[in-house]
């Protein structure tokens, strides 16, 4: 009995060892790879431990990933930049002034303007004998000194301390040649006269030293006028709106004429009035 069951050994023995090569072939064949592409595991010899090389491959860093962009908050946009396109600059040609419709401009106010010696609203006097009209560029005397002594005397600090009333009063002769040019003054009584009205006299014919004047009596074009000039201080409203209490606020003039009286006047802001009586003699 013990002979029949050999051959079956045999070959039993000869199967499981079959399985057990193939099996090591397999296990073989799936290690070698891993441990030649690591690098780090020697395969001399016949055996080797495959828990070293997979220790190896776990002790290797492993490659940090790419960091993530964060995502843009909510509700924030990127701000795109635009390139900037600057526009060549048009050159503007010097263009003439537009011509002045007639009727307007300063050449018509100037031919609408009163003549000198003359204030809006008052009837300029008649170009009779020695008045401003019987020849061009010649003003009436008298009336251009009675509109010269407010622009003589209005920034005169003399008016506002002197006493309120009269201010006295003073007669001054004055020449002029066959052009119509100023040629001399006389202050009658000089020394005793006033020292104001001495000062107001001097300044009212400096502005007038350029012009052309002609008489108010006579029609001869040289000779002499006298004229009376009686000066009057009061108080009036004062205006609280100016800082400077000298501040002109008014100022005007009548021009005289034979027989009747003219004036001058001007007004401070501090409520002084200034008021010239200016007669023809």
């Amino acid at each position: 009995m013990t002979e029949p069951l050999r051959p079956a050994l045999a070959v039993s023995v000869l199967v499981h060892v079959a399985v057990l090569g193939v099996a090591m072939l397999l296990t073989v064949r799936q290690v070698q790879p891993a441990a030649v592409a690591d690098g780090g595991a020697s395969v001399h010899g016949e055996t080797f431990d495959v828990d070293e090389v997979l220790q190896a491959r776990k002790q290797e860093p492993a490659a940090e990933p790419a960091p993530r962009a964060e995502p843009a908050p909510a509700g924030d946009s990127v701000p795109v930049v635009k390139p900037v396109v600057r526009k060549p600059r048009k050159e503007t040609s010097a263009k003439p002034d537009k011509p002045e419709p007639a009727g307007e401009g300063p050449s018509a106010a100037a031919a609408t303007a009163s003549p000198p010696g003359s204030s809006g609203g008052e009837p300029a006097a008649s170009p009779s004998a020695g008045t401003a009209g019987a020849d061009p560029g010649v003003a009436n005397l008298a009336k251009a000194f009675a509109k010269a002594v407010t622009a003589a005397t209005h920034k005169d600090p003399t008016w506002d301390e002197l006493p309120l009333g009269s201010a006295g009063s003073v007669r001054v002769a004055v020449h002029v040649d066959a052009e119509g040019r100023i040629e001399r003054s006389l202050v009658a009584e000089r020394d005793e006269a006033p020292a104001h009205l001495v000062k107001l006299v001097d300044r009212t014919l400096l502005l007038l030293r350029a012009g052309r004047f002609a008489l108010s009596k006579g029609e001869a074009k040289a000779g002499s006028e006298t004229l009376r000039i009686e000066v009057t201080l009061s108080s009036v409203e004062a205006q609280e709106d100016y800082e400077d209490p000298r501040h002109t606020v008014a100022m005007g003039f009548e021009p005289p004429r034979p027989g009747q009286p003219g004036r001058a006047y001007f007004v401070h802001a501090a409520g002084r009035r200034f008021d010239a009586k200016i007669s023809i003699e």
